[in-house]
């Protein structure tokens, strides 16, 4: 074995920093792949050198890849209006907004690149790029969709669509606030029946005790009334659908620990339990706010949906005649859709033509390939491995 040929260092490529263990030659320039290769000429061409010097003094938030360019058909489907409708904003001046998942976003050099947008095409008028949720706000005039998405993929990064969530995210604040007010007073006035508790816990008697049963009495009636009633609802649902949920027990001891303190209190019995129920209702109504919050902000990953599955397929278009490229979103029952070796079944459905052996360890946890033919039944997730299929869509 020749150890000075094992030894022999490997070039280096010069966009994207791995090594080029098949070298593309460009002038004195070394690339690993034609991709790095057309990025770098892209940069140059629009003035974006400084990419390379930002790259080299910042930070990396993650390892660095290859460029993988996308063909021009896969963003097509970005044209359509039904779709933009849905994912785009038309602003009062007649621009536009959109919004990317971003993938492959690794140093400081290519949030710059992103937000140099605007330089390379006039019709975009602003490019943001938010890292936390690696998020590339896009607001422009007459520009295709897809022609934005290709300029993203052109510069080297994938660009998925994102919904726009922002009538949700309105609702969803105004729904918060209400709560938020819900509990704070009801925290409020659980806190100033406690301290009338300490009072008569205390030993307090006569006529300061009476002030102070009664003070509670009546600060408990919004917090019994008011802030206990999702609890209510609730229960009326629960009703209705005749079944028992954990709200049932709740509203069932408020309306036995309510009935008893005010028995109590017109009998002269010091012995209620207006600080208990009160106190009961602020910690569900906090516990159920802050859960609320949690799965709002932490457990909905609606805006990466796009990003861990393919965002798109190819739909039988009867008016063109051909098979045309559609989001998801867009699919409905009894429509056909092609699925090529590779991808991902978006839907569950029957097979109306072709054979292929399917990956559907996602689905049965069986990883040995399972052959299907026509007639039988698929399922979303599974992966085509080896010949196309036509499939008719039972459910999205």
């Amino acid at each position: 074995m020749d150890l000075q040929a094992v030894a022999e260092p490997v070039d280096v490529c010069d966009h994207c920093g791995l090594e080029a263990f098949y070298p593309v030659h460009e002038n004195d320039k070394v690339f690993c792949c034609h991709g790095c290769s057309q990025v770098h000429q892209l940069l140059l061409a629009n003035g974006l050198e400084n990419f390379y010097q930002i790259k080299k003094e910042g930070v990396a938030f993650a390892p660095s890849s290859p460029v993988n360019l996308s063909p021009d058909e896969e963003y097509f489907y970005l044209d359509q209006i039904e779709f933009f409708d849905s994912y785009g904003k038309t602003h009062k001046d007649g621009s536009k907004s959109f919004s990317f998942y971003i993938e492959g976003v690794n140093c400081l050099a290519c949030i710059w690149l992103l937000e140099k947008l605007p330089d390379l095409n006039q019709e975009i008028l602003e490019s943001q790029f938010d890292l936390s949720r690696s998020q590339l706000n896009v607001k422009f005039n007459n520009i295709k969709l897809s022609e934005l998405a290709q300029l993203i993929s052109n510069m080297g990064y994938k660009a998925h669509p994102l919904k726009n969530e922002e009538e949700q995210k309105i609702q969803q604040q105004r729904e918060n606030r209400k709560e938020l007010i819900r509990l704070a007073v009801s925290g409020m006035l659980a806190g100033n029946i406690m301290l009338f508790a300490v009072s008569l816990y205390g030993g307090a008697h006569g006529i300061w005790g009476k002030i102070f049963e009664w003070g509670s009495a009546l600060l408990a009636l919004p917090v019994l009334t008011y802030g206990a009633f999702p609890f209510y609802r609730n229960f009326l649902r629960d009703i209705k659908l005749r079944k028992i949920s954990l709200d049932t027990p709740i509203v069932l001891s408020l309306f036995l620990g309510s009935g008893i303190g005010v028995y109590h209190l017109a009998q002269g019995n010091p012995h209620h339990y207006f600080d208990s129920l009160t106190t009961l209702v602020f910690l569900l109504l906090a516990s159920r706010y802050f859960l609320r919050v949690v799965k709002q902000k932490g457990l909905q990953l609606n805006h990466l949906t796009d990003y861990f599955l393919q965002s798109w397929t190819r739909a039988w278009s009867s008016s063109q005649g051909k098979f045309e490229e559609v989001h998801l979103d867009q699919l409905r029952t009894g429509q056909r859709i092609l699925v090529e070796p590779g991808e991902i079944i978006p839907v569950d459905g029957i097979i109306l033509k072709g054979s292929s052996s399917l990956n559907t360890a996602l689905i049965t946890g069986e990883f040995a390939p399972q052959r299907f033919k026509e007639g039988q039944r698929v399922y979303s997730g599974s992966e085509v491995l080896d010949v196309p299929l036509e499939v008719e869509v039972e459910k999205v």
